[in-house]
């Protein structure tokens, strides 16, 4: 988008805003705008302007008018379509601010792959894999997928193999930056002791002493060989299952917009194409992610081109995302000293030099930056790179931002900028990461209350299919951990970095837009801004905290249109 266009925006956001106040200052008088009301409401805004109201009023996609019930139908007029929302509780449409929808939707098989639970033993991934392959037979699923194995599993091609031999196995781990293969899924993809790894030490094979590949695989470009290769992704399938995908799990979770924080497993045009083919009612912020040695110049050239093919107002190819570390899962977090319990301080995949020059490339076309950190030394240098790249155009991300170090806390303080983006389950205390960590590094985990209280913003995200699965789609689970963290002994320490539901609500809406650098246009319940607003079953600012992960849907609205009623379980797409 131009300056010239985004000042055009501003200026008529700005009017309509203008409008709205007159009116509303106008309360005895009919205005006659017409459109529908939606009144005898409790609305959360997410404006800080004008946080409460009882009603609003819509009329062509848009927000005309926030206030109170009277005065929204003086405001409409006798020509309003009125509707009685019985006192229920409104918020704006949900924005999941770091998820992988996309890439779910290039799946091309019609089964869909075996969901792990993440505490699973080894024996007990086997035995749910050997499940999958008679409940499946090969004519059905010809190649076996799951995903979400936790540290538990031994990742070695003989040992799936002793559940399932005559047809391939890949299975994804629960961090999604590692996965595990048998023996005739190497076979078919083509893998063997003369494959070269795509990024030696960052992205490999993992082989034995004669260089034969044992099973595992480590980072995405590894994970996008077996799965490309044994035909299990495509970008194309976007077009066909996105928008049933949208309307079937999106739309019933309150979801209006999304960030897609990369393929990872398709080609990004490809995706981009068929996404804007498909029309789904969800406004979809895309990336574009930098897998070093490729040009810069080369690759900010093709994002550039891409986002001025293919930008519409529910498509926006707007971000470059960047990968700083792997994960904890793999032991490659980025970690200024070894592991606790285990030799190595994880791994680095990209270094300042080379993100500063594929950063500073993006952000002068005025890109977003969305960099994975989740080690102490990783979030540091990238809060490093943020800082030297100074005020920029775009928007500045950093994503789950695990394991502070120890100035982290500072660092956010003088660097209000950058968004602080997270997944609050991830704050579940488990073994695992106590003994990866130890005491000090286990209690410096996402501080999330005193960095919000110290002017940064923070927004939520599922990561999903990668944070349990597709379970962590739910956001109000998501928001019922944040909260909760501050009640109970079951989280990463201390109690005091538990958060308020408000601020939750605003993770999820008008900071996501602001992250995404869209903050004018959706996120709150504001004269002006895109109609996008869900109705639930119960007032989450009241309700105990235990009851928040129960809450329901009833319905949502992307740009003023009903795309999900609870009474229709299929939703109500238009």
């Amino acid at each position: 988008m131009t300056q010239l266009s985004k000042k055009i925006r501003a200026a008529t956001v700005g009017l309509l805003v203008s409008a709205a106040i007159f009116a509303a200052g106008c309360s005895n008088t009919a205005v006659n705008q017409g459109g529908e009301v939606y009144y005898n409401a409790k609305i959360f805004t997410s404006d800080d302007d004008q946080p409460e109201a009882s009603a609003l009023v819509v009329k062509d996609g848009k927000i005309s008018f926030v206030g109170s019930s009277d005065d929204a139908l003086k405001f409409a007029g006798s020509g309003a379509t009125s509707h009685d929302m019985g006192g229920s509780l409104i918020l704006p449409g949900l924005i999941d601010s770091h998820a992988h929808y996309l890439a779910i939707n290039t799946w091309t098989s019609d089964v869909l792959p075996l969901q792990i639970d993440l505490s699973m033993t080894h024996d007990q991934i086997l035995e749910a894999v050997k499940d999958y392959a008679e409940q499946y037979p090969a004519e059905v699923a010809p190649v076996i997928s799951g995903m979400g194995y936790g540290t538990d599993a031994k990742p070695l091609a003989t040992e799936l193999d002793k559940v399932v031999s005559d047809r391939p196995v890949v299975l994804t781990n629960s961090g999604g930056h590692g996965g595990w293969a048998n023996t005739k899924a190497l076979e078919m993809a083509g893998v063997t002791a003369a494959t070269p790894d795509p990024s030696p030490g960052i992205s490999y094979f993992v082989r034995d002493e004669n260089g034969n590949p044992t099973g595992e695989f480590k980072e995405a470009s590894t994970m996008a060989i077996m799965l490309q290769n044994l035909g299990l992704t495509s970008g194309k399938a976007i077009e066909t299952r996105f928008p049933v995908f949208t309307q079937t799990v999106l739309s019933p979770y309150g979801y209006t917009s999304y960030y897609d924080a990369g393929l990872l497993v398709a080609d990004e045009e490809e995706s981009i194409d068929a996404l804007s083919k498909a029309g789904a009612n969800i406004r979809v912020f895309t990336s574009f992610v930098y897998r070093d040695p490729v040009p810069v110049d080369e690759f900010v050239s093709k994002m550039t081109s891409v986002r001025d093919k293919y930008t519409s107002d529910t498509v926006r190819p707007t971000t470059l995302k960047l990968f700083k570390d792997g994960t904890l899962e793999d032991y490659s977090s980025l970690m200024f000293e070894n592991f606790s319990d285990h030799s190595g301080e994880g791994v680095e995949i990209l270094d300042n030099d080379h993100m500063m020059a594929i950063a500073r490339a993006a952000a002068d076309k005025g890109f977003n930056l969305h960099t994975h950190a989740i080690g102490d030394k990783a979030i540091s240098e990238t809060l490093d790179l943020y800082r030297d790249l100074g005020d920029i155009e775009g928007t500045k991300t950093m994503a789950h931002v695990q394991i502070l170090p120890e100035d982290g806390i500072q660092r956010f303080a003088e660097q209000t900028d950058v968004f602080y983006q997270t997944t609050p389950v991830w704050a579940l205390g488990d073994e695992f990461t106590k003994s990866a960590l130890g005491d000090d590094r286990y209690g410096r985990q996402m501080p999330l209350n005193t960095v919000s209280q110290n002017g940064t913003l923070l927004t939520f995200g599922s990561d999903a299919p990668v944070s349990n699965g597709l379970a962590g789609i739910n956001p109000f689970t998501e928001m019922y951990h944040a909260v909760k963290r501050g009640e109970s002994d079951d989280y990463d320490p201390p109690k005091s970095e538990g958060i308020d539901i408000a601020t939750a609500i605003k993770a999820y809406t008008i900071n996501g837009a602001r992250q995404v650098n869209a903050g004018d246009e959706i996120g709150s319940i504001t004269a002006g801004k895109s109609a996008d607003f869900i109705v639930l079953d119960r007032d989450l600012l009241t309700v105990p905290t235990d009851e928040i992960k129960d809450t329901t849907v009833l319905q949502t609205y992307f740009k003023g249109n009903e795309v999900y009623n609870a009474q229709d379980q299929q939703g109500t797409a238009k």
